[in-house]
């Protein structure tokens, strides 16, 4: 005779629910999102939701400020979605002699700059930024420091008013992607 756990009934195993599931798509689904931004959808799936988790630990979630922060983020990487190096399609060595803040340039997903912001974003998300700037491309990182950034710079109060003239400058210090911006944030639904 047969054991009776040879017939005992296949367990289900745990299936991790679709990213359209989360919090972080009630009020942007990834379709409408790859819509506005024309960015590539899993990409977009894979990136996000770390983004959006930051913000709302820091209580800058709404609506309004998702709009923006998805609109940054599709600009600041060129619509990829991922932590990417400032000037991504040139060499290091372009870099190092064209960049007058080098080492410290442009990465993650929101571009962070210069030493003393590698210092003070690296110090309030507790990461070695200005010893090793490199880890401002890893994917939790860069999401750390894009919602503290986009926080403590004021680009999100400019987003809960749908100021995003002023949120674009409160993250590229004046007036490029501004139009961008405008047309990704319209098309989410807030003009």
């Amino acid at each position: 005779m047969a054991s009776p756990a040879i017939f005992a009934p296949p367990q289900t195993p745990m299936v991790q629910p679709p990213p359209s599931i989360g919090a972080c798509w009630r009020d942007f689904s990834p379709e409408i999102i790859v819509h506005c931004t024309q960015g590539v959808q899993w990409k977009i799936e894979a990136n996000w939701p770390a983004v959006y988790a930051e913000l709302e630990k820091r209580l800058i979630a709404s609506p309004e400020i998702q709009a923006g922060a998805i609109g940054t983020m599709a600009i600041e990487t060129a619509r990829t979605f991922e932590p990417v190096r400032e000037a991504y399609w040139l060499s290091e060595e372009w870099r190092a002699n064209n960049l007058r803040y080098y080492p410290y340039y442009g990465r993650g997903y929101i571009q962070l700059t210069w030493d003393y912001n590698y210092t003070n974003y690296g110090s309030i998300i507790g990461q070695p930024l200005y010893n090793q700037p490199d880890l401002a491309l890893e994917p939790d990182i860069a999401a750390a420091v894009f919602a503290e950034f986009f926080g403590q710079s004021g680009a999100a109060a400019a987003a809960a008013r749908c100021d995003w003239a002023e949120c674009r400058r409160r993250v590229q210090g004046a007036d490029a992607g501004v139009s961008e911006l405008i047309a990704i944030c319209t098309c989410l639904g807030y003009p």
